[in-house]
């Protein structure tokens, strides 16, 4: 008869490989919402770029320079939403899973002991989620960086729209006093 250790280590085994399977599960759903707020992203700051080049804003004309500015963090933040998308394609991807063929673990074992079949089934099932933790964890760098790349498209479309607002609210701006060569820096620096 089997002991208790054997039996631990059955069930231990078992639930790291359901565990891991969830897991798995978990980084497949996480880089599907990633592509959906990716796709969202781009949209929302390819419309206002659209918006911002067309000069579809009433009353605000900028410099080429400070327009350049503007557009540049922009089209970057687009950049870097689209890398996200493929670092997200190769997350999302099919990973080879393990998993434990039980006729095969059947066949194989019939006329053993019940104690070696519980010992032989939790090393199986133990090398199974190790692998499984393994496409887990390369999964799970995927997904890390795609929010990375979300989060610095972020911050560049960030940027590129404060640039905007403060320029839209600069008196050379508006004015549309601002030569082609004054820089968005110089406009800050005379502003104060």
């Amino acid at each position: 008869m089997a002991d208790e250790k054997e039996k631990f280590f059955y069930q231990f085994a078992k639930d790291s490989y359901q565990t891991t399977s969830t897991v798995l599960s978990n980084l497949d759903s996480k880089a599907n919402n990633l592509f959906t707020i990716d796709a969202a992203l781009i949209t929302v700051i390819t419309t206002l770029t659209y918006v911002i080049l067309e000069g579809l804003v009433k009353g605000v004309t900028f410099s080429p320079s400070q327009e350049l500015s503007i557009l540049s963090f922009l089209f970057a933040s687009i950049i870097m939403f689209l890398i996200s998308i493929f670092i997200g394609i190769r997350a999302y991807a099919p990973t080879t899973q393990s998993i434990v063929d039980p006729v095969v673990l059947i066949d194989a074992l019939k006329h053993d002991s019940y104690s070696d079949v519980l010992t032989r089934t939790a090393v199986t099932i133990a090398r199974a989620a190790n692998d499984n933790n393994e496409a887990a964890h390369k999964k799970a760098i995927q997904v890390t960086r795609m929010t990375w790349f979300i989060l610095l498209g972020l911050a560049l479309a960030a940027i590129g729209f404060l640039l905007f607002f403060y320029g839209a609210h600069s008196p050379s701006v508006t004015n549309s006093t601002a030569t082609s060569s004054t820089t968005l820096i110089q406009v800050w620096i005379a502003n104060g």
